[in-house]
């Protein structure tokens, strides 16, 4: 496969692999690992390795040093167990099961440290298209890239028309090929020691299946990496970049023709998050035979293989029948309108609806069928509902307006398991959920209330637009129009994104607790929104030709506004609109927004869902503060709680 040229190691990176390892680097390694993981072949959890470490500290040390040093270890090492996980209720098919390996401790610690050494320099060796275990890149970022591509596709209203096609590997860790994994790490520039070590690790395991509590004679693999190996995950990332880079050589060339969310945006032809791939072009012949002999290349290299029978691809309104038809002959995969769920997030058209989050719902269904609630005492049950139901949404509320329908069923499901006695579905609620959900020192017992969370949630994403424009992901969502005070007055959200129709749903909620503040000192005074109020030139008669190239620096003296020095007349309530503004030191000069619901000026989730909640600048009672920090029983305290509230259920 010609992949195209990766950029490399620098000659940092490569000294940061090589160095002798110290001993506070296993150390560090070893205290990051989980107590009771379950154990390798050896038997021993890294608990062990944590509790006798002034005695097994030196020698663990020294085998991990050696192995850094030679690029080899002790083969016993390498010894693996390996439990089959289902993945469906009943499976009764070998693929229905997840493979998770069992590695001895040492050698995870050999591979944390690895991981260590190279995860500050990922994010100048992956491209900005791939977000897995990349320091700084995290799924909500590739989600919301997702969803307004996915959006662009459909609406696209050009002659040729958009495809976006969803791409599932078939097993993918297990399928990879360790000549191209070594070509690759050589390719990236992975010091010769570095790759001798890590395929000395892949090459010499030996594999004993975990079944019906026994254990079955080992086995050597041929081929794949481990899932459960700490550096499996980087490694298949430095795989998928070989497909990124085969994709950007094809792009230089003017062979693949991308799609653009706005314009003059950035080109969009590939979103890579590990073994999820999303595909962007044109929707043409010619296209079509490119993608499917790139990833077919890429298959016979790589040795992942695609799932035809999972893939599917979405295409614009006005691509005839005739011609998605020809496509799906071309591709090998089938077309829909819907092309469902990317990283666990809804790929929605248009405004959210109900439909798009049933399968919330069904998760927390399902985790209340787990528990036995004649179990649980009322303590107990509130834990529940703060611990597990309440954060089962959060990862979809983070991008998405949830319906209130939808927030309306998970408030009524935390009720129900607040309150309601085993197997029956009619309850009665002592205490009225508006005070349920104040915190717990206005009286209330904290549980958070799903359209607040939804709400603050939306609100960090507004803020990191406003704050973070050197993010790639905010280029990319250029087609927002997300600049300056545009966010706070957009009104009309028919036919626009399910992101764009979230943040102007959510907007009204939090635009108190926005106040703007000023831009960069060395903005234009007349021709940039540096006030977040609008243009200056537009606000006066004119402009005079003195005061062209006037700076808001030029009008901030010792820290107070002087206009006198300006041969231009400003109007009265001009001035007076920013004499209570700052000046930000800032260099970007975007920062036009503070938020006053927290003193650090800076928004978070958890000042945003405080600012939403009534009475949240009054101080608490002193009562309930005492009530909840006294050193009894949980179920004690709840029963003082309702007795403060009269609540108790007497006839």
């Amino acid at each position: 496969m010609h992949a195209g040229v990766p950029p490399g190691l620098g000659v940092e990176a490569q000294s940061a692999l090589t160095a002798p390892v110290t001993k506070e680097e296993v150390h560090r390694a070893v205290m990051s690992m989980k107590s009771f993981k379950a154990p390798g072949p050896d038997g021993f959890q890294p608990f062990f390795f944590k509790q006798y470490w002034p005695i097994v500290g030196e020698e663990l040390w020294r085998t991990v040093k050696d192995a850094f040093r030679l690029g080899f270890s002790d083969i016993s090492l390498l010894e693996t167990q390996m439990v089959l996980i289902p993945k469906v209720n009943h499976p009764v098919r070998l693929k229905e099961f997840r493979p998770i390996s069992l590695c001895n401790v040492a050698w995870k610690v050999i591979s944390k440290v690895i991981v260590a050494r190279i995860r500050p320099f990922l994010q100048d060796v992956i491209g900005p298209f791939q977000g897995s275990f990349i320091p700084g890149r995290g799924t909500r970022d590739q989600s919301i890239i997702a969803q307004e591509a996915v959006h662009f596709v459909r609406k696209d209203g050009s002659g040729v028309g958009s495809l976006a096609l969803k791409i599932d590997l078939e097993k993918a860790y297990d399928r990879v090929k360790w000549d191209f994994l070594e070509s690759t790490l050589v390719q990236f520039g992975f010091p010769t020691v570095t790759t001798q070590l890590i395929m000395w690790g892949l090459k010499n395991s030996s594999i004993s299946l975990l079944w019906n509590g026994s254990t079955l004679p080992s086995f050597v693999p041929s081929r794949g990496l481990r899932q459960g190996d700490p550096l499996s995950p980087y490694l298949f990332v430095f795989c998928m970049e070989r497909l990124a880079l085969r994709i950007a050589e094809l792009l230089q060339m003017g062979h693949w023709k991308p799609i653009q969310l706005s314009l003059g945006g950035l080109p969009l032809a590939h979103l890579l998050f590990a073994d999820d791939i999303l595909l962007f072009c044109q929707a043409t012949e010619d296209q079509a035979r490119l993608v499917a002999s790139t990833l077919e290349e890429f298959s016979q290299s790589s040795g992942l293989r695609v799932n035809l029978a999972k893939s599917k691809f979405v295409s614009s309104r006005r691509v005839l029948q005739r011609r998605i038809d020809a496509l799906e002959g071309l591709l090998g995969i089938g077309h829909t309108t819907q092309i469902g769920k990317y990283l666990g997030v809804p790929m929605t058209q248009g405004q959210p609806r109900c439909a798009n989050f049933h399968d919330v719902m069904d998760k927390i269904q399902g985790r209340l069928a787990a528990w036995k609630s004649r179990l649980l005492n009322k303590a107990g049950r509130l834990c529940l509902v703060k611990s597990t139901i309440s954060s089962i949404p959060v990862y979809s509320m983070q991008t998405l307006w949830l319906p209130q329908a939808v927030c309306n069923k998970i408030d009524q499901a935390c009720r129900r398991m607040l309150w309601a006695k085993s197997d029956n579905t009619q309850f009665w609620s002592p205490v009225s959920w508006a005070v349920v959900t104040q915190p717990k020192e206005l009286g209330g017992l904290g549980v958070r209330e799903a359209r607040r969370v939804n709400v603050s949630l939306l609100g960090k994403l507004v803020w990191d637009l406003l704050t973070a424009p050197q993010k790639i992901w905010v280029q990319i969502l250029s087609s927002l129009y997300l600049h300056g005070n545009s966010i706070l007055s957009a009104q009309n959200s028919r036919g626009a994104s399910p992101i764009w129709s979230s943040l102007v749903k959510a907007l009204p909620f939090l635009r108190e607790g926005f106040e703007p503040q000023l831009g960069s000192g060395a903005s234009s005074l007349w021709y940039t929104d540096w006030s977040g109020t609008g243009l200056w030139c537009g606000r006066v008669p004119y402009v005079h030709v003195a005061d062209i190239n006037k700076t808001v620096a030029d009008c901030w003296v010792s820290g107070v506004w002087n206009f006198t020095k300006l041969h231009t007349a400003l109007p009265a309530e001009l001035i007076s609109s920013v004499q209570r503004l700052q000046v930000v030191n800032s260099s970007l000069g975007l920062e036009h927004f503070g938020w006053r619901g927290d003193n650090s000026g800076c928004y978070t989730a958890a000042s945003g869902y405080r600012f939403l909640t009534p009475g949240f600048s009054t101080k608490g009672d002193i009562v309930w503060k005492k009530v909840w920090k006294l050193m009894i029983p949980e179920k004690v305290k709840f029963f003082l709680w309702q007795c403060l509230h009269s609540a108790l259920p007497m006839n």
